[in-house]
């Protein structure tokens, strides 16, 4: 048994449990229900192709990590991630986001200015637009916005 199967087996576990616990007893009515199940069945499909699905060829040996560029990197995104989320109560949603997507895009090697200021701009103006003036749902605001 593969990698795959494996995780098509876990997978069928997991909407087995779904299915017939966490759904039944967490969710009431019949109407709210529909979407967990069929989310549910989405992920039992997928799940039961990877348990009889075999892949043939020649099994690959793993590498050890020799470079470590990729970990310090890893390492270094989460930690712009805890700092994002630190910083959005002190100076807004918008703010903090601003500035987060701005440092992302250069810490993943964007050069282009416009594109710099003009991609987080757009982000943040459509989701100002429909999270808080269509679905009126209130962001993080700090001392900037």
């Amino acid at each position: 048994m593969n990698d795959d199967q494996k995780l098509g087996l876990v997978l069928v576990l997991f909407c087995i449990i779904l299915w017939f616990y966490a759904i039944p007893y967490h969710i009431v009515g019949k109407a709210p229900k529909f979407f967990p199940r069929l989310v549910t069945i989405f992920i039992l499909i997928p799940s039961i192709l990877l348990i009889f699905t075999r892949r043939g060829g020649p099994r690959e040996i793993p590498q050890r990590f020799r470079d470590l560029k990729g970990i310090h990197k890893a390492l270094a995104t989460a930690g712009l991630f805890i700092l994002y989320i630190l910083f959005m109560d002190f100076i807004g949603y918008f703010t903090s986001s601003f500035v987060a997507i701005m440092v992302f895009m250069l810490f993943f090697g964007s050069r282009s200015w416009k594109g710099i200021i003009f991609i987080p701009a757009t982000i943040l103006f459509f989701i100002y637009i429909v999270i808080v003036k269509i679905l009126s749902f209130p962001l993080p605001k700090g001392l900037i916005y």
